[in-house]
């Protein structure tokens, strides 16, 4: 076996972590103790495994196993369960399944209600959970209790996303007449299932990241209001809505801090992350120590900590604390590293284009090259870990990524501008770095 083969072979069957879920998030903390649950694939396929941090490196133990693998998990606030989502052969229609950390029996979550395609969940303190359910009538959401059973709370016809619970309150983004770039925020009572209060942004959208630790009844919403997006502090009983005003370049997302006295911020510049903590008392904002790359997941924690799932087009995803060690360290050999990603800002028709370059280790320019174009329209390349840029640049390829016009990340102008004339502005975009670059 050559050597551009043995490592494209090797990357692939490296033990790796699953830096995404469509289920909710692919590492889970719990907020009452230090444990968590991540998605690895140590026996070939991503199963569940849960782990104590109170150790470094902390110890794995697997959770879940089904032949075609787990893709949904979480662990309740107080650390005592784990969820998984048990699905038929990978169809992803199912339900959520409840175990002892410790290990034991599983408990069906809301064995009463028929299996649905699963959208999310947020486990709740001393077992069950809030669960985001899709059949044919369309979106819902169920309580479910330590023991299995539980109910619907809330339904609607609208595409619908479950983005957090408490013991009384889920948040949720809904598309209003289908517009999906444009979400209407939402708080669910779950006691009553009726609507607590509404924001909307029109033309802009609006989605609640996360509802108040210390249970004050803000939620933290992010917004387009600006060109890039930004943060609001909206309390849904007064109908309040603050702007967290924020120096930080580029998109911003977060998360509470444990305590709610400030939050967690993450900005997306040119397809990469940089990871701040914002302190409401004072308004200073602080960098959390970090490499160039991608932050897939993001924790902060009681004692102050900030745990990252950090990956970059040289690493695969590994589980840290920011600044520090790793939390787990999967056994084996990691996957082998691959080149760094150089940027490239291009003049194109509808203003500056940024794009990715990777050059091969070997040879010299000019090299033959590939373009990898992204889907969408909504969503970017970014400066993660990629086994088939990986192997092409082994192969001696070139590989250039661009993120066109309709790509995340550049500001709302940028991603909105692919409206009327689908296919033909990204091509124009690929083409002027085409044009650029024709001796790199």
């Amino acid at each position: 076996m050559g050597e551009i083969e043995r490592k494209w072979e090797q990357r692939v069957r490296a033990p790796q972590l699953r830096a995404w879920s469509l289920l909710g998030p692919a590492v889970s903390w719990a907020s009452d103790a230090e444990r968590g649950v991540l998605l690895a694939n140590l026996s070939g396929r991503f199963e569940v495994f849960a782990f104590e941090a109170t150790s470094r490196p902390a110890l794995l133990r697997q959770v879940s196993d089904r032949p075609q693998g787990t893709t949904g998990a979480a662990i309740s606030l107080c650390g005592n369960y784990v969820l998984w989502f048990d699905d038929t052969d990978g169809d992803e229609i199912g339900r959520w399944v409840q175990v002892p950390f410790e290990g034991g029996d599983a408990t069906v979550l809301l064995p009463d209600l028929p299996a649905a395609f699963g959208t999310g969940v947020v486990a709740r303190r001393g077992g069950g959970a809030v669960v985001a359910r899709v059949t044919d009538d369309g979106f819902a959401l169920a309580v479910a209790v330590a023991d299995g059973g539980g109910k619907v709370v809330f339904d609607s016809p609208e595409q619908s996303t479950l983005w957090d619970a408490d013991d009384h309150w889920a948040a949720i983004s809904q598309a209003r007449d289908g517009d999906m770039l444009h979400p209407v925020a939402a708080i669910i009572d779950l006691d009553t299932g009726k609507v607590v209060a509404e924001l909307s942004d029109p033309g802009l959208g609006v989605r609640p990241f996360g509802i108040s630790p210390a249970g004050d009844g803000r939620v933290l919403v992010g917004h387009y209001r600006n060109d890039r997006s930004g943060l609001l502090l909206w309390s849904p009983t007064t109908g309040d809505v603050q702007e967290v005003p924020t120096s930080i370049e580029g998109d911003i997302t977060g998360s509470w801090l444990p305590d709610a006295s400030g939050l967690l911020l993450v900005a997306l510049q040119d397809g990469r992350h940089t990871v701040h903590r914002l302190d409401f008392a004072t308004g200073s904002t602080e960098i959390v120590p970090l490499g160039p790359g991608v932050v897939d997941e993001y924790s902060a924690r009681r004692d102050g900590s900030v745990h990252v799932l950090f990956e970059s087009s040289v690493q695969a995803a590994q589980l840290l604390e920011a600044g520090g060690e790793p939390v787990v360290v999967l056994p084996g050999a990691p996957p082998f590293t691959s080149a760094a990603a150089e940027d490239v800002y291009v003049e194109g028709s509808g203003g500056r284009v940024h794009a990715f370059l990777h050059r091969p280790v070997d040879g010299s320019a000019p090299y033959p090259t590939v373009f990898l174009v992204h889907g969408g329209p909504t969503w970017l390349d970014d400066d993660a870990f990629s086994v088939s840029v990986a192997a092409l640049t082994d192969a001696g390829y070139a590989v250039v990524r661009v993120n066109y016009r309709g790509s995340t990340g550049y500001g709302r102008a940028w991603r909105d501008a692919l409206r009327a004339r689908l296919g033909a502005m990204e091509l124009e975009d690929i083409s002027a770095v085409r044009a650029s670059r024709a001796d790199a």
